[in-house]
């Protein structure tokens, strides 16, 4: 401990004298305060200089651990998150014992001293390998046998919270004395502001990625449902338009499916950015059907939730496709497929699929979110656009029942009806081939009229 000022020297002495020996003490004292200011020097200085993380943990453990002649040092932080402290930056340690301690449950049992440090929030000094192994047996096998040394576990907080633990190891074996701990708390106190502003930059730019990924979020939505909007209501014209506008948004191949009414699922329109691909994804888009529940389309159809693959295996994928389409995957393997349901009203439509088709892009949960609001969007478009096409069909039903109606009140003749009756089957139906047949007097049912048979 420092002397106090009134043990002043105001005479010369000689060597031996008890003024002598006091000059001494009061030099070691100095001696001591200047070593220990020139070692903070050097910790402090090494933080400010700083500018990435990894400068930051290099210089809280390997500035720390140079400047008191330490053997060895650690760095624990706290992820919340999981409960865990997990092992930032080390030195002095063996590649084992680094693996060993790299991520710890918070409740390890049993427990180590970094761990206790970090649960109580208080200082631990361990003035032996001794006293160690005494309190924990089972570092045994880690704590070295080669020469002597103390431990130090230094906790770093800040508004209360505990942010992790500095853990340093000393040569020789001794009680750490007061103005050593005085000084080692001090140094932790620099640390902890150090990680505490470590981790209000890292929110701070987390909440400006957040933000900024919100907005190009909405940006995308809204450039999707001004498209779909502007799309012609024609429904095979504005599935190939939300197809490709999607496509556009994540960057990906797109196919859009759609449940017909004997329960298959019928590509309905794709989009492959590759110009050379889309040639030859479209035609065998067109010629294969699906059941519900076959496939990853089929899955979604069936359950009405979305699936995402981050990673793919092109050629088990290509393996279990429908036959035509195994050349295609082969040529055009995809990377990473997600989908989702395209509902209106709890009612499914069908789905919308989506696949990476450059190695090296997975999808992330971010990006199926933004692929289910897109959808949403898509399966609103795609119902207008049916209730569309249903009320021109009505209408042309209705101009076609007028228009055989009033041939029917002006004909001259049996047959004139028959063959406007003919003529409205294929207009409101759409069959070419057609008969009429009515009984005659002896019950036998017998043609009338008929077209193209």
């Amino acid at each position: 401990p420092a002397l106090p000022p009134t043990m002043q020297l105001t005479s010369p002495e000689r060597p031996g004298s008890p003024q002598a020996s006091t000059h001494d003490a009061s030099a070691a004292v100095a001696s001591s305060r200047g070593s220990r200011t020139h070692q903070l020097l050097a910790i402090t200085g090494a933080i400010a200089e700083a500018v990435t993380t990894d400068e930051v943990f290099e210089a809280l453990v390997d500035r720390t651990c140079e400047a008191i002649g330490g053997l060895s040092a650690a760095l624990w932080l706290v992820d919340t998150s999981k409960n865990h402290a997990v092992l930032v930056r080390a030195r002095g340690y063996a590649a084992e014992a680094m693996q060993e301690f790299a991520s710890l449950p918070l409740d390890l049992s049993p427990s180590i001293p970094a761990l206790d440090s970090i649960k109580t929030g208080g200082a631990l000094w361990i003035p032996s390998r001794a006293r160690l192994v005494d309190q924990y047996p089972h570092l045994d096998a880690f704590a070295t046998r080669a020469y002597a040394f103390r431990i130090s576990c230094l906790p770093l907080t800040a508004d209360g919270r505990v942010l992790g633990t500095l853990g340093l190891t000393v040569q020789d074996e001794c009680e750490a004395s007061e103005e050593e701990r005085d000084f080692l708390l001090l140094v932790a106190r620099y640390a902890s502001q150090a990680v505490e502003r470590l981790r209000l930059f890292d929110t701070e730019r987390s909440s400006r990625l957040q933000a900024t990924a919100a907005v190009e979020r909405l940006s995308i939505l809204s450039q999707v449902a001004r498209a779909f909007n502007r799309s012609d209501l024609h429904l095979p014209t504005r599935l190939a338009a939300i197809a490709s506008q999607i496509s556009g948004a994540l960057d990906s191949v797109i196919g859009i499916s759609l449940v017909e009414r004997d329960g298959s699922l019928q590509t309905a329109a794709v989009h492959h950015p590759l110009p050379d691909a889309q040639a030859q994804l479209v035609p065998l888009s067109a010629s294969v059907r699906l059941r519900v529940g076959e496939g990853v389309a089929g899955a979604i159809a069936s359950t009405g939730k979305s699936i995402l693959i981050p990673v793919v295996d092109a050629e088990r994928i290509a393996a279990q496709a429908p036959a035509p389409y195994q050349p295609f995957l082969r040529s055009f393997p995809p990377f990473s497929i997600m989908g989702a349901a395209l509902q209106f009203q709890g009612e499914i439509l069908g789905t919308v699929t989506a696949a990476r088709y450059m190695d090296g892009r997975s999808y992330t949960a971010d990006d199926l979110s933004l692929l289910e609001d897109i959808a949403e969007r898509a399966a609103v478009a795609i119902q207008n656009s049916r209730l569309y096409q249903e009320t021109l069909q009505a209408r042309q039903r209705a101009e076609h029942l007028y228009n055989f109606a009033h041939t029917v009140v002006a004909a001259q003749n049996i047959d004139a009806v028959f063959a406007a009756a003919l003529t409205t089957i294929e207009q409101t139906l759409g069959a070419r081939r057609s008969a009429i047949l009515t009984f005659d007097n002896e019950g036998v049912m017998r043609f009338r009229a008929w077209r193209d048979l």
